[in-house]
């Protein structure tokens, strides 16, 4: 027996933290002495336009050569392509210690920023290859912010005590022991890991980038790309020597890099996911793109001190929109890894040839006008042009890309919400026997078993494809993990969505109490038994009430209350032969049990609401009716929110919709179960009652447009309650109609026929439905009406 109060919470790797570490690293080399490059290179003599040509070359030949990384990092791992990188970046950098013509500098330029990029592909590989979280990929975006944060104050520490060289050498030492480093690290991706040695089948996997359906849109998002590029080449130009002419100091730069660098750490996330979290990336980007033509209009009319602070905001304003929105209009457009990894490579690309073109482009203009505000006339430019086509998004509709999604026996009100969805398009997946009429008029995929998830999966490698966007979904506990295999066999999915190791923590509740760490208060004292002993020795061991339940069960199948006084009696008159399966033992909580809907994109989690569930107490605890949206404080309400959050980030659950369960103590929120699927008993039907969307239409929608939908505000208050048909006196078609006639009523259901009703013990065998909607204050009557009606009936 295992007894324990969990152990410790999941945590990152250690080789991932160590990644991040280097990542950091390598940051703060960068950015010691890019800030002082120009400055650097004009006091040796060079001209305007010649430092422009090498800072551009710098900053974009990587890129420029970031298609043919990446092939290089497929064929002999990113372990090697970092190593290799840390190599020629430090080759690169050394020319400007022992040599001072522009040729060499040239040279220099283009091979340390190619080994730059080589060593950023490598780690950022390896390090979302290994954990593509949402937590990681920020993370990361924290460590390289960090370093584009401390690089410059170490540089001009540096700069001002010893010289330029000084931070070279120093650059040159962090390489070799970053080279150790990874040399000694553990890289754990490897290609294939999914299914060992087969092949990870992918929808055109080897088709053309540019398809009639996706022509368009790509050369729409690479020319907003080269704009973007056009315009950020000019910050590692025009700020070293505005600031210096507005500030009088060669430092000056470094102080607004730093402040770049900060203000980016502190709201990219903030305003990207909470306050501009419900706007499209059209949207976004024309912020983004007015903000970037704002910031160099503003300093077109002069290098002065407000003038240079004014774009110093403005630009870093629009590097935090555009920046990632591009990323993530990028990643909407391709179907299949490997075509999204060809568009990445092209975007690298051309964001490289654009930061050539637009450093050296402001060079010349800069040396041969002899006017500050020509210097602008590049930023401008790029920036009328993101304006323009981010108008032209929103305007107009481009073109859609059909999604089809397969979902085993779907229900009335899933079908009715995938046919609100434009360019969705849904396939039942039935069983050949029990097709029912309501697919009558659709196309339907037939099998033996659509639980079966090899015949499932060999079924659909037969359907027709019409280079849709494809996907296996699932709302019940036992399909959710069918679709999570069906979408690993086929290269289908959406990260972090049904993910199978995500779906056994839901499933063995003694594994989310574990990833949630040993001292987390949601956790009740449990144990993990396997016979009566087990059992008997926690409960005695506890002192107090305690629960047992299997350890995958749902639907209050199997559930014991016993007392550490009477629990060997109370197993006694009990079947617990179950046990032997897995069972877990916990202390019982007394108070209102809740459940937090929630619809999740790629870790991003929005709160459909909380439902108030009401059961038949010990010693099974039947859930026998529920309330949406519940009534409760907003502390309470915030406490249950917070904690869910916090179960789902743990479990992995990233994207889709789920359904945790809670008690409400007098010590606070105390978790029962979670679900990586909707709640059932009509519960999603209810948020649609609620708030005019059900929970299907919600995820449909975020499913297509790939950002988390906006949910509506309640505007009543929808329920249902399970009634108990035990000695019914009017025929279960007298009873329907007599329930469906009372006010606020939406269904009225039985679910057992008369020779099939007999005790309540779980939800499965409970006798019958009415759900019904009202005005919050209106409910209560409601309900007690329709117990009151079942009385007179039974």
């Amino acid at each position: 027996m295992t007894s324990t109060l969990p152990s410790s919470p999941a945590k990152i790797p250690t080789s991932s933290l160590a990644l991040l570490v280097l990542i950091v690293v390598s940051g703060i080399t960068t950015f010691m002495f890019l800030p002082l490059l120009t400055l650097e290179l004009v006091q040796r003599g060079l001209g305007i336009a010649s430092v422009g040509i090498l800072v551009g070359s710098m900053t974009g030949s990587g890129q420029i050569a970031s298609v043919f990384l990446g092939f290089l990092v497929a064929r002999f791992g990113s372990k090697t392509m970092a190593l290799c990188g840390l190599v020629i970046r430090a080759a690169g950098l050394s020319v400007f210690l022992f040599r001072e013509d522009f040729t060499s500098y040239l040279v220099g330029s283009i091979v340390a920023g190619i080994g730059s990029t080589s060593v950023s592909l490598g780690i950022k590989t390896e390090l979302l290859a290994v954990a593509g979280s949402r937590k990681l990929i920020s993370l990361r975006s924290a460590a390289v912010n960090s370093g584009a944060l401390l690089g410059p104050a170490i540089g001009a520490v540096l700069f001002q005590l010893t010289g330029f060289n000084t931070i070279i050498a120093a650059s040159l030492i962090s390489y070799l022991i970053m080279g150790v480093v990874v040399a000694f690290l553990r890289f754990e991706s490897s290609r294939g890991t999914l299914l060992g040695k087969g092949k990870i089948l992918e929808p055109d996997e080897d088709g053309p980038l540019f398809s009639e359906k996706t022509r368009k849109p790509i050369l729409v998002l690479l020319t907003l790309v080269a704009a973007y590029w056009f315009a950020y080449s000019q910050w590692n130009v025009l700020m070293p020597l505005t600031a210096k002419q507005a500030f009088g100091t060669d430092q000056a730069s470094s102080w607004f890099y730093i402040a770049n660098a900060a203000l980016i750490l502190g709201f990219q996330y903030l305003l990207l996911v909470h306050l501009l979290g419900r706007l499209t990336s059209a949207r976004i980007l024309l912020l983004g793109f007015g903000s970037l033509f704002a910031g160099f209009l503003v300093l077109a009319l002069g290098w002065t001190a407000p003038a240079v602070i004014a774009y110093v905001v403005f630009f870093t304003l629009g590097e935090t929109l555009v920046s990632p929105t591009l990323d993530e209009t990028a990643s909407r457009l391709s179907l299949g890894h490997k075509r999204l990894g060809k568009l990445f490579g092209l975007i690298g690309t051309i964001s490289g040839a654009a930061s050539v073109a637009g450093g050296a482009l402001t060079g010349w203009i800069l040396s041969g006008a002899g006017a500050t505000g020509f210097s602008s006339a590049v930023g401008l430019f790029a920036g009328s042009i993101g304006i323009w086509l981010s108008i032209r998004g929103l305007r107009k509709k481009g073109p859609t890309m059909t999604t089809t999604i397969y979902i085993p026996s779907p229900r009335g009100v899933v079908l009715e919400a995938a046919q609100k969805i434009e360019g969705l398009q849904l396939v039942p997946v039935v069983s050949a026997k029990d097709a029912g009429d309501e697919y009558r008029d659709m196309r339907v995929l037939k099998v033996s078993d659509p639980l079966d998830a090899i015949e499932v999966a060999r079924a659909l490698l037969d359907e027709p494809h019409d280079s849709s966007r494809r996907i296996f979904l699932a709302f019940g506990d036992q399909s959710t993990e069918v679709a999570s295999m069906v979408n690993a066999a086929l290269g289908w999915g959406i990260a972090g969505y049904l993910d199978f190791q995500t779906l056994e923590a839901f499933r063995n509740k003694s594994r989310l109490r574990k990833v949630l760490g040993k001292n987390n208060p949601m956790n009740l004292p449990f144990a993990e038994v396997n016979d009566a002993k087990d059992v008997i020795r926690f409960v005695q061991m506890l002192g107090t009430p305690a629960i047992l339940k299997p350890t995958d069960g749902s639907g209050s199948r199997n559930i014991l209350t016993l007392s550490p006084s009477t629990v060997e009696q109370d197993l006694s008159e009990q079947d617990h032969s179950w046990i032997e399966k897995g069972g877990i033992v916990e202390a019982m909580a007394i108070g209102p049990e809740f459940s937090v809907e929630v619809l999740s994109w790629q870790g991003e989690h929005s709160v459909l609401g909380i439902t108030r569930k009401f059961t038949s107490g010990a010693p099974h605890f039947i859930e026998t009716g529920h309330q949406f949206p519940a009534d409760i404080p907003a502390e309470l309400r915030a406490a249950l929110e917070t904690a869910t959050k916090q179960v789902l980030d743990a479990a992995g659950h990233q994207s889709g919709l789920s359904h945790t369960e809670f008690i409400a103590d007098a010590s606070g929120v105390k978790l029962i179960e979670s679900h990586g699927r909707p709640g059932g008993d009509r519960i999603s039907d209810l948020v649609g009652l609620a708030t005019g969307r059900s929970s299907f239409d919600l995820w449909f929608a975020t499913l297509l447009s790939e950002n988390l939908a906006s949910v509506p505000q309640t505007t009543a208050t929808a329920g249902v309650e399970f009634l108990d048909l035990t000695g019914l006196r009017a025929t279960d078609d007298q009873w329907t109609s007599a329930m469906r006639e009372l006010p606020g009523v939406v269904e009225a259901s039985v679910l057992l026929d008369g020779p099939h009703r007999g005790s309540i013990v779980s939800s499965s065998s409970r006798h019958s439905l009415v759900v019904f909607c009202s005005d919050p204050e209106s409910h209560d009557e409601i309900r007690n009406t329709i117990r009151a009606t079942n009385s007179e009936l039974t």
